[in-house]
């Protein structure tokens, strides 16, 4: 926790507020700019993950396995949604640079 602290505090909480908020903007229109859903609809999506749904013969829970074997961590839906979608957490120490080669990943699984 102290350490946490000290590096919200040395970043700045509206700092940290804009990464995070820089970082889901950046998902939403990667996701949007290749015909995928977010899940939550403008207004109501959180800066802290994105759900993408999936597209049509992709399933969730095999997306985050193929992504696991790309070296990143990414989750499947919760409960009966799993296959439906999955879940792109951007906060905390992620930068947007790390953001985009997860989602260059996804890109790339996605069309297999």
């Amino acid at each position: 926790l102290d350490l946490q602290l000290d590096h919200i505090l040395a970043e700045g909480v509206e700092g940290r507020w804009a990464r995070h908020g820089e970082m889901a903007a950046y998902t939403w229109t990667w996701a949007e700019s290749r015909g995928l859903r977010i899940f939550a609809p403008a207004g109501y999506r959180s800066p802290g993950v994105s759900c993408i749904l999936m597209p049509e013969g992709s399933k969730g829970g095999e997306v985050a396995a193929a992504m696991k074997a790309k070296g990143f961590v990414i989750a499947p839906g919760y409960g009966s949604r799993k296959d439906d979608m999955v879940r792109i957490g951007h906060m905390g120490e992620h930068s947007l640079g790390e953001v985009q080669e997860v989602l260059a990943a996804l890109g790339e699984v996605l069309k297999r």
